[in-house]
């Protein structure tokens, strides 16, 4: 099955990706005090906003591709996309470069820098995924990875630089090296030649704007948490809350490169199976993820005591982990291709909205992170409810399956007040339990991922 084929790709990819996140949210943290640690979070802050220094050009080359063979489109109009991309982020770097110098921030301007690679990856990344191209995709994410954790174990062991700039500074380096990769392979089958057709690409600006916004409004749900703890809190507080939230994206890792490869598949065909399918696997996917927050705390109690204290934030934020799932992997892309554009906008800027005022409002009345983590998740189930119940009714939960979720959220969290293995213990016996009564549909499951064309 070419689907197995490309997420195992992309999936190949992701992996490796783990090994800078392993450093970067595991033993960074370790070297790093924690007010540099919580600088350096800001500045992961200020780049979870990278994309939209495209201004949604990136997301429109990734709608008008979706799907299509790499072999019958027309190479006068991707030249002429590939110029505009590259002057427009010129443009947009210039501008934003002058307000941070203006502002005299320099986290800003490490942003702004980022951004201008990052802004040109994306475009030849969502090119090559809506194509189908993934082996260069994830060849390119590899070695951007290999060369990222070569740079931060010299960094973090050999020299142990205790400084948060020059951590940004690696991280600026890895970008930059993906660009060259990119267009190196670019050049190899196009033309230096640079082409501009500017109706053209105002048209992809205006869907890929829509597309954006509505993008954002999902993933804003996420950093909202965030932003509202960088605010008020101190750095040394707000390290707790940002590291909860890198360990918990540590995971979610998975699931966007699985997200990438569902999109092509659902955008090329109308089948109802297919799309519960895709549910049931991020659902079973999503409770299977706990299974390593008992391993992470073993290794946050053994090796990082002073950020203990997120441990209980994280026993709260991996509640949501199936539901965030299902949100990558199917919702966002149902919203993309069967869906207008308009819809899409309207339904995700609410739920921002909604979202963040719950947020912020359930902050007001009980001030703490534990609010903050409490009142994500919450978001996360309430979207998942209305999307699978009210939006797309063929989605429907059934009570069975509603009911392994509310004892999933039980189980869970209960489990996590338990010692690591005496957790990890219970909470194996709880997939165990879902195993057994889910036998039949877990035989369907794997019929599906491996026999079907």
């Amino acid at each position: 099955m070419k689907v197995l084929k490309d997420i195992f790709n992309v999936s190949l990819s992701t992996v490796v990706g783990l090994g800078t996140s392993f450093l970067i949210n595991i033993m960074l943290p370790i070297i790093l005090s924690l007010q540099e640690y919580g600088l350096y979070q800001e500045y992961v802050t200020y780049l979870s906003f990278t994309y939209l220094l495209n201004l949604g050009y990136n997301d429109g080359i990734y709608i008008k591709y979706g799907g299509e063979n790499i072999a019958e489109l027309n190479s006068n109009e991707i030249e002429e996309e590939h110029s505009f991309v590259i002057i427009m982020q010129i443009a947009v770097f210039l501008f934003s470069s002058l307000v941070a110098i203006y502002k005299k921030d320099i986290l800003l301007l490490f942003f702004c820098m980022t951004s201008f690679f990052d802004a040109i990856n994306n475009y030849h990344a969502n090119f090559l995924k809506a194509t189908g191209q993934f082996n260069i995709y994830s060849t390119g994410y590899i070695l951007k990875s290999v060369l990222y954790i070569i740079l931060l174990s010299l960094s973090i062991f050999l020299f142990r630089f205790e400084k948060y700039y020059i951590y940004i500074l690696l991280n600026m380096c890895s970008f930059f090296f993906l660009t060259l990769f990119f267009e190196f392979y670019y050049y190899r089958k196009r033309s230096i030649a640079i082409r501009i057709n500017l109706k053209s690409q105002i048209s992809l600006l205006k869907i890929g704007s829509i597309i954006l916004v509505s993008n954002a409004s999902l993933t804003f749900v996420g950093n909202a948490g965030r932003l509202i703890a960088s605010h008020i809190y101190s750095s040394e507080t707000f390290a707790q809350y940002g590291f909860q939230n890198s360990l918990l994206n540590l995971i979610l890792l998975l699931t966007n490169a699985v997200g990438i490869v569902f999109y092509n598949t659902i955008a090329k065909k109308d089948d109802l199976y297919l799309l519960n399918m895709i549910k049931k696997i991020s659902l079973l996917l999503g409770i299977l993820s706990g299974i390593s927050f008992f391993i992470m705390e073993i290794m946050v109690r053994f090796l990082m005591p002073k950020y203990i204290s997120a441990l209980n934030l994280l026993s709260i934020t991996f509640i949501a982990i199936p539901y965030i799932m299902i949100s990558k992997m199917l919702i966002a892309n149902l919203y993309k291709t069967k869906t207008s554009e308009k819809i899409y906008l309207r339904d995700s800027l609410l739920y921002a909205i909604i979202a963040f005022l719950f947020i912020v409002t359930s902050h007001f009345i009980w001030p703490s992170l534990q609010t903050i983590a409490c009142a994500t998740t919450i978001c996360y189930m309430a979207w998942f409810l209305y999307t699978t119940t009210i939006k797309f009714t063929y989605l429907r939960t059934s009570l069975s399956d509603l009911l392994i979720l509310c004892s999933h959220a039980i189980v869970f969290f209960l489990s996590s007040k338990f010692s690591p293995l005496e957790g990890l213990l219970i909470y194996l016996i709880f997939i165990s339990m879902i195993f057994i009564i889910k036998k039949e549909e877990l035989k369907k499951l794997l019929k599906f991922l491996f026999d079907k064309k």
